[in-house]
């Protein structure tokens, strides 16, 4: 082979080398740009998909917000039917809010051919809540607050439930009176208990024995009433209102002062306990349990969905409605349980009822009855 003819092999060589060399390296790039690709367009997707969900959560804030506004001009008096509520909340975020009174909008809301009944009787809102290019719509319903209801006892006990717990212990320093602040010689007197209709043989079984002595009113010391307002409303309208909202240990301190007519509308649940001289005034609701010990003292009307204790001297003027419960979170059946002792006391007081009219919100459209999202593409209403 002359030098000539193994120069040219050699270069043929290594074209084949080549070539082969340039086949394996596409055979790895095409395959990884094809991954590269795909995880680039994946994350895109996410990308995409998160910023939607960012723009949607933002929108459905800017509808919150414009609920908001519509419960602090009902709860100040200045919402009116028909007068749309707007606001730019900057950064892209902006609500629109209409809002209707059905209660004279001559039409069958509904569905039982009747207009403008005392079932209509709320404000329907309208809601429109944007960010950017999203776009939520929220109907929301405000119903009026309950009115105070008549209360003829000093622990009204509006339902026993289905248990065969005892559900009132009074130990013999402790008691429960329906004459005004405890004093027989004021006014004519309320019963110191009373119970729902038919309800004597059960509730008495549940009490514990030697309460009769514990107990005094006019013209009983127990006696059965029918409920005439519905306590589970009242409850949701009270707590729509509240001035206040607490949980846990309340030591010493003050909510409100019946002296200066300071009183207070407070919601808790869950466990509430007050202590060491805490002093209160107004209406409390607790859903769950309730305490006061050491020399504690709350003058108006409380009202417990559960389990209440009275001890170490503390006192209640005013009134105590109580009814099954049960605390937040908690399963199982219902509980109901009044507790006094240590020389604790719980006295009827008409003169601190009366004064709770004021603290009434009057008829403001406060109470906040539910909302529902709408289709993107609703527009009735807006």
């Amino acid at each position: 082979m002359t030098e000539l003819d193994r120069i040219t092999s050699d270069q043929d060589q290594r074209k084949d080398e080549g070539g082969f060399a340039l086949i394996s390296i596409l055979a790895i790039i095409i395959p990884l740009a094809l991954i590269v690709g795909a995880s680039t367009s994946l994350m895109q997707g996410r990308n995409a998909g998160l910023l939607a969900q960012i723009r949607n959560e933002k929108a459905f804030l800017a509808a919150e917000s414009g609920i908001d506004e519509a419960l602090f001009q009902a709860q100040t008096g200045s919402i009116q039917s028909g007068i749309r509520i707007e606001a730019d909340l900057g950064n892209g975020m902006s609500f629109t809010v209409m809002p209707l009174y059905l209660g004279a909008d001559g039409a069958d809301n509904d569905g039982d051919t009747l207009t403008d009944e005392p079932d209509e009787d709320v404000f329907r809102l309208m809601v429109v809540g944007k960010y950017q290019f999203a776009v939520k719509k929220i109907v929301a319903f405000l119903g009026r607050t309950a009115s105070l209801p008549a209360i003829e006892s000093a622990v009204m006990l509006a339902e026993l439930g289905t248990g065969t717990e005892t559900i009132l212990e009074i130990d013999s320093t402790s008691s429960i009176s329906g004459w005004e602040g405890g004093n027989p010689s004021i006014g004519t007197g309320k019963p110191g208990i009373t119970i729902p209709i038919g309800s004597t043989t059960t509730a008495t079984s549940r009490f514990e024995p030697g309460y009769a002595a514990r107990v005094s009113g006019s013209p009983s010391a127990l006696a059965e009433v029918g409920i005439s307002f519905d306590l589970k409303a009242f409850v949701a309208a009270i707590k729509n209102s509240a001035d206040v909202v607490v949980n846990g240990e309340w030591s010493g301190g003050s909510l409100g002062n019946a002296a200066t007519n300071d009183f207070k509308i407070i919601y808790g649940s869950g466990e509430v306990e007050f202590e060491n001289g805490f002093t209160g005034a107004g209406i409390l609701v607790v859903e769950g349990e309730l305490e006061m010990e050491h020399d504690s003292s709350f003058e108006g009307l409380v009202i417990v969905l559960g389990e209440m204790e009275l001890e170490h001297s503390s006192n209640i003027t005013g009134a105590l409605i109580m009814a099954p419960g049960r605390e937040h979170g908690e399963s199982g059946d219902l509980k109901l349980e009044l507790e006094l002792e240590d020389g604790s006391s719980l006295n009827y007081s008409q003169a601190i009822l009366n004064k709770l009219a004021s603290i009434m919100p009057g008829g403001n459209w406060v109470a906040f009855n539910g909302w529902q999202e709408l289709s993107r593409h609703a527009t009735a209403g807006f």
